[in-house]
């Protein structure tokens, strides 16, 4: 019979009682991200932001569609520099008030058809990926390894749309599962496109 001494034991029994430490939810994360840009918290939104990834912002320049990869977002230098950062709005969504059903859409005419706060598949939207092609077709500056790149974080991706009023311009953005870790969601994508000015 193996002998343990009594202060193992209290350490085993401790161990065993403790909580794993569970990456926050996407909704957790989708909060959080919403919190960050209605306060303007460039240190809140760095920190949900993978540092090998970076932050893609997806905007139109005229009638093309273009891009921006940044290592870190700065409220004092909006991308593109004609459109502020956008808001989700006031209300911060509890869990139940995410829609994973339903996929709103955007009519520069009218724009969005709901309001609400919606999660979907970001298979679906291929945005980044498409930018780049154009970009690459337009300029010749990006390579097929960044599209693929892109694409693969596409698959291992959800969109997320915060509309509050459907007048509103809302909040479009992108959180990924990077690395192959289950669980852990980064920002890698706000989507500006929704810009009807070109």
């Amino acid at each position: 019979m193996v002998k343990l001494r009594p202060g193992s034991v209290l350490g085993l029994l401790g161990m065993l009682s403790l909580p794993a430490c569970a990456a926050p939810s996407v909704e957790e994360t989708a909060r959080q991200v919403m919190i960050g840009f209605q306060n303007e918290d460039a240190k809140l939104l760095n920190s949900l932001t993978d540092k090998d990834i970076g932050l893609y912002v997806l905007f139109r320049r005229g009638v093309s569609m273009d891009y921006e990869h940044l290592t870190q977002i700065d409220f004092n230098q909006p991308v593109p520099e004609y459109l502020r950062w956008p808001s989700g709005g006031e209300h911060i969504p509890r869990d139940e008030e995410f829609d994973r059903k339903t996929t709103p859409h955007f009519e520069c005419e009218g724009g969005w058809d709901r309001k609400g706060y919606f999660i979907s598949g970001y298979d679906a939207y291929h945005q980044l990926s498409a930018n780049m092609v154009w970009t690459r077709r337009d300029r010749g500056t990006v390579s097929d390894a960044d599209i693929a790149a892109a694409r693969n974080l596409e698959f291992n991706s959800v969109r997320v749309v915060a509309v509050p009023t459907r007048s509103s311009d809302g909040l479009v953005f992108y959180l990924s599962q990077a690395h192959g870790f289950q669980g852990t969601w980064y920002l890698t994508v706000v989507d500006q496109i929704i810009d009807c000015g070109a």
